[in-house]
């Protein structure tokens, strides 16, 4: 409902105005009959439009018109007066007025005018104020941008920078602008080659992007990681016109990465020393990984080999019903077993099966453990515990055991320092949940029941925890159950370490690519937003520029499904389809321009919302396909013709991979060898010809994959019979211009058949 102020000295036409403006249902009025009336009235209420006659008593509309124009710029000011001279229509506009209608004529065509003009005026100003809106979110995100955004023309020009220069690599943007700090003097040496030549290529391929990791060095020596993402934008002829792009800082980053490898090192040399076997089998019994073996038998020659093959033969059946309990129950099973070691020894063995995920796949975790020599193991286990013990009171996590009420029964040093708590104060028998933000808590509790119900092995998660003194941090805890001598769960082995920065900074990433690539590249497209009956909102200039305008001001309030969409009835599929999904990506329609010239465009849009959530209207991105259709359309018709050929030619043709193995033959192949094409291919000459000629074929294929053209005449015995063929080959080379396979022709010359 838009609330209009109309003021006029004349009551009777001020009423019958403001009757008509109401019965519309789109408006609210409210009536002055003096300037000075209007004026307190504005000074106390709010309205989205004023209507003023021109010619009053106290305040003309020109002068009530400067006053509302100092006081509040934005209004829409409308002159609705019986005086026609051009001369104050001139000047009104020249004082800022949206429109100016004259009265006169029929009331209902003034009125509906008027209305049309009210509305065309307060639309006109709220989307003044969004795009104000806009501009300042994009400014604001400039402003606090934690990389280093820029664009520059191809011969080097600047023409933006911005970002966290001085705190990144400690130059000014004055050093890097005025060309006194080369870019490339700040690269660091090992990453200089590689990255110049990717920077070559974003000045002379359309389209290249870099998105790669490089160092630098700062101006205090300090090397530093940067992730860079960097491309060119283009016209529609392919001509490059900028070079742009964001450096992220990594650092920190990179450096938890690389801890996170060392962790992963230790634990792996850790796991390896354990005094348990550790398997991973898969449903049929299959070793597909093995911590140690016994001599004379190394891990490599056991793994791939079948778990049965070490059982008694009586208890091979055992472990297969041990398997499929574990896979297709999930249960976590125990038996025990015994396996031969050698002619003459047997070792009794107790075993825990879980199932666990190996490589994305299911898969059986079998933690085995010797029964037959305890005492040699009880000997074992206390060294490995010194071993823990020196491994524990070094590790950089923190190391805590948890009972199955979840009271922390023992806490490494580290413990106390991820934590802040006091050396003197005790940590036994304190509740593992106080550390736990309560928002976490009962999940924390389920985790823990799961832990001690034995139904799960090592897991890792990630909390909200708080320290002593309440203050929250980001916590990754890898929990691993604690099994006595009868496989029961006793306590709860808890990694802890503060992964507080590493999630800042992955969020802090996350966000800025995400604004980064909307806001930025994306512009080098059509963005779009249109209302809810398909009226344009809003367009980027390379929209209107793509779709035949002058500028994006003359798109606005244009209706998509009748100038836009070359089928008006599409954007009702559309629209559908969008309903349907909630968002809708690479949709393939045909727009029209301005002249009526077909454009063929992939939209990915969605709904946009306002604050309430209510669906307003829609939003997205249109990419121009045109060039890439028709080029598809001249592929097509190109395999065609050749796949006539191929098919249709007397002569045998072939292709062959790398390992001369059979990938593509035609009829004709199939008629010589009389075998049809699936049982040719993967075939290699030694399939086809025999040992005896085949090294022979070999050589010279080796030849043509190392790009040599081959022409000559073979013999070749076919179903029994030597025939002679004259055989061209030649290198089949991919994109890049590496040779991937051979081609071959092979024609038979005819009367040469040779009987054996």
């Amino acid at each position: 409902m838009i609330k209009i102020l109309y003021v006029d000295d004349e009551p009777v036409l001020l009423d019958a105005c403001r009757r008509f403006l109401e019965r519309t249902g789109l408006f609210l009025v409210e009536t002055a009959l003096s300037g000075e009336e209007a004026l307190q009235k504005v000074r106390t209420g709010a309205y989205d439009a004023i209507i003023s006659d021109y010619q009053m008593a106290d305040i003309d509309g020109l002068a009530l018109l400067k006053i509302i124009r100092d006081k509040i710029p934005d209004l829409p000011f409308l002159i609705f007066t019986g005086k026609g001279r051009e001369e104050v229509a001139v000047e009104a506009f020249e004082h800022g007025v949206d429109f100016y209608v004259q009265k006169g004529g029929d009331p209902k065509t003034q009125f509906a005018e008027l209305a049309h003009k009210v509305q065309k005026a307060v639309e006109s100003h709220t989307i003044k104020r969004e795009l104000s809106a806009t501009e300042e979110k994009f400014q604001n995100f400039v402003r606090n941008f934690e990389g280093i955004a820029f664009q520059m023309k191809t011969d080097g020009t600047c023409l933006f920078l911005e970002g966290k220069i001085p705190d990144i690599i400690g130059y000014t943007h004055e050093d890097i602008l005025s060309g006194a700090i080369p870019v490339i003097s700040i690269i660091h040496p090992d990453d200089e080659t590689e990255f110049q030549k990717e920077v070559k290529q974003l000045g002379i391929v359309p389209g290249f992007i870099i998105d790669s990791l490089i160092r630098i060095v700062r101006k205090d020596r300090g090397i530093r990681w940067l992730h860079a993402i960097i491309h060119n934008i283009c016209d529609n002829t392919g001509t490059i016109l900028y070079i742009q792009g964001a450096l992220y800082d990594i650092t920190e980053l990179k450096t938890a990465q690389d801890e996170i490898a060392k962790t992963e090192a230790k634990w792996r040399s850790i796991l390896t020393k354990a005094p348990a076997t550790i398997s991973v089998l898969d449903r049929k019994g299959n070793v597909l990984f093995l911590n140690k073996s016994h001599p004379p038998k190394k891990v490599s020659d056991m793994v791939g080999t079948t778990a049965h093959e070490f059982l008694a033969p009586d208890q091979e059946q055992v472990l297969q019903s041990v398997l499929d309990r574990a896979f297709s129950l999930g249960e976590v099973v125990r038996f025990e077993s015994s396996v031969k070691l050698g002619d003459t020894v047997t070792e009794l063995l107790s075993h825990q099966v879980s199932r666990i995920l190996w490589d994305g796949e299911p898969a059986a975790l079998v933690v085995s453990m010797v029964t037959t020599e305890r005492k040699w193991l009880e000997q074992n286990l206390r060294e490995s515990e010194e071993i823990y013990r020196a491994i524990v009171s070094a590790s950089g996590d923190g190391i805590a055991i948890l009972d199955k009420s979840g009271l922390i029964t023992f806490g490494s040093p580290k413990i106390y320092d991820i934590f802040d708590i006091p050396r003197e104060k005790m940590m036994t028998g304190v509740s593992a949940l106080n550390f736990v933000d309560p928002a976490f808590r009962r999940m924390a509790t389920q985790r823990i029941t799961k832990n001690f119900s034995g139904d799960s092995g090592p897991e890792t998660y990630e909390y909200l925890l708080r320290k002593d003194d309440g203050t929250p941090f980001w916590g990754e805890l890898i929990a691993s159950p604690l099994l006595d001598d009868a496989g029961n769960v006793t306590g709860l082995l808890v990694l802890i370490r503060d992964i507080t920065k590493r999630k800042n900074y992955e969020k802090a990433i996350a966000d800025s690519e995400k604004k980064y690539r909307t806001i930025i590249e994306n512009m080098q497209d059509m963005f779009y937003r249109t209302d809810l009956d398909g009226n344009i909102l809003m367009i980027s200039p390379h929209g209107a520029k793509l779709a035949g305008y002058d500028s994006p001001d003359e798109m606005i309030g244009l209706n998509t499904a009748r100038d836009i969409y070359m089928d008006p009835d599409e954007r009702e599929r559309f629209v559908a389809l969008l309903e349907e999904k909630g968002s809708v990506t690479n949709y393939i329609t045909t727009l029209k321009t301005k002249n009526g010239r077909p454009v063929v465009v992939s939209a990915s849009s969605q709904f946009c919302f306002d604050d309430s959530g209510k669906i307003v209207g829609v939003e997205g991105i249109l990419h121009d396909i045109t060039d890439l259709k028709r080029t598809e359309d001249r592929l097509r018709e190109s395999e065609s013709r050749f796949r006539a050929i191929f098919e249709s030619a007397e002569d045998a043709i072939f292709i062959k991979d790398a390992q001369s193995r059979y990938t593509l033959v035609n009829p004709t192949m199939e008629h010589l060898f009389s075998k049809t094409a699936d049982q040719l291919l993967n075939m290699t000459d030694t399939d086809l010809f025999g040992p005896g000629i085949a090294p022979e074929l070999r050589v010279e294929d080796q030849r043509v994959l190392r790009g040599e053209v081959i022409r000559q005449v073979n013999t070749l015995p076919i179903n029994g019979e030597k025939r002679k063929f004259h055989i061209v080959k030649v290198p089949i080379l991919d994109d890049s211009g590496i040779i991937t396979g051979i081609c071959g022709i092979s024609r038979e010359i005819n009367g040469t058949r040779v009987s054996e």
